[in-house]
């Protein structure tokens, strides 16, 4: 295990430190309240919230150990700077949340990056036996992330009455410009302010199915938005939504990655609408596709992919965007395991990055209903792998 070497002055921690203050002491008076300080995972957001937390702390804990302190003592550092932050937007900081879930998801990240910090010369340059053992718990951690992220991707069916809302006014969406024409879910005509009750079609629901179509009479301007055209949802959370963003139509729909307090991702459509004349939307969602249709079509695959969007900051709102990310995601998870397979002794070893693109791809997405991996996402995989292998071979001595 490396030795780290003792500074004068913690000056990387410090200045991690008074970033951290600054992001989280700032009020945000529109901010909404918790309900209960004690909770884990607090809100219809909460799980993101969570892994956001344990990600911002991790160069806390890098810093601290780089600096000179021992892990140990790192975690205790930033559990004690979590207490801090916690206490002040708890008594004094207006519109921030202070919870249990917050104080450990941070004390967590500090210690994760503090376990970085003590074997980056491992995890950078392994021994053969190291890299064998870290390529195993790689791809153990891959194929279990993969299964989770599977099942998120699935169609959640609705559990409780919801009700349609046409054009409501919500924070963050413009009011719309044109006139919403009609609603129609699985066919038949859906006013304004309907209930629907999921039990009296088991069989769509049961499939993971969900079909609208819209009227526009005027279509908002291109330059507008975003308008959000309709809500299926009710006071504990949302089924389905449209929006126009600019030419282009998003939709979401409730996933399982809502049972885990994550986002569910959006579908977008650019260049959905070309002019401002009538026209009729249509969504027709599935476990494995989503067909949007509007002045033109398309078909977006449900793949492993997307499932980065469950732990985004941020909602989607630009297709090409999310191509890009689902093939760096993907890549992301095929890096290390090539890299630690080229430290590794044995040519069987670089049949596993192989075997692992296999199963993330194809495997793991059919066996949960959702759809394999497409050619971006190919793509994506095989960049990462190629990348780890040239580093493995930039790194290994000759």
């Amino acid at each position: 295990m490396e030795t780290v070497p003792r500074p004068h002055a913690p000056r990387w921690s410090a200045a991690v430190a008074v970033l951290l203050l600054a992001a989280t002491l700032w009020p945000a008076p529109g901010a909404p309240q918790p309900l209960e300080r004690f909770c884990i995972i607090c809100g219809s957001l909460g799980g993101l919230d969570f892994v956001a937390n344990v990600v911002v702390f991790v160069p806390f804990g890098l810093a601290l150990v780089r600096d000179g302190f021992p892990p140990r003592r790192a975690w205790l550092i930033g559990f004690a700077l979590s207490l801090a932050i916690e206490l002040l937007q708890w008594q004094l900081i207006p519109g921030r949340d202070a919870s249990a879930g917050d104080l450990l998801s941070n004390t967590l990240g500090t210690g994760i990056g503090g376990w970085l910090a003590e074997h980056w010369r491992i995890l950078r340059d392994p021994d053969a036996r190291s890299a064998r053992r870290l390529l195993i718990g790689w791809c153990v951690l891959v194929v279990a992330v993969a299964g989770v992220a599977a099942w998120s991707l699935r169609v959640a069916e609705p559990d409780l009455v919801y009700f349609s809302q046409w054009t409501p006014v919500r924070g963050g969406y413009r009011p719309i410009s044109g006139t919403f024409g009609g609603l129609r879910l699985f066919g038949e005509p859906l006013p304004n302010g309907v209930a629907v009750d999921p039990t009296d079609r088991p069989a769509s629901y049961g499939h993971g199915v969900v079909d609208l179509e819209g009227v526009l009479d005027r279509p908002n301007t291109v330059e507008s938005g975003p308008v959000l055209l309709l809500r299926l949802g009710n006071p504990l959370g949302e089924q389905a939504q449209v929006v126009q963003r600019g030419d282009a139509l998003v939709f979401r729909s409730r996933r399982n990655a809502s049972r885990l307090a994550l986002r569910s991702p959006t579908f977008v459509l650019d260049g959905a609408w070309t002019d401002s004349v009538a026209t009729t939307f249509r969504v027709h969602a599935g476990m494995r596709d989503v067909e949007l249709a509007a002045q033109r079509t398309t078909v977006l695959r449900v793949s492993l992919g997307r499932a980065w969007q469950t732990i985004a900051p941020f909602e989607v709102q630009y297709g090409q965007f999310e191509i890009y990310m689902a093939a760096l995601f993907l890549a992301g998870l095929l890096f290390p395991a090539a890299f630690y397979s080229g430290r590794a002794p044995g040519p069987a070893s670089w049949f596993v990055p192989l075997g692992l693109a296999a199963l993330i791809l194809g495997v793991i997405p059919t066996a949960a209903g959702i759809a394999p991996g497409g050619i971006g996402e190919t793509v994506g995989a095989l960049m990462g792998g190629v990348a780890g292998g040239w580093l493995t071979r930039r790194r290994t001595p000759r």
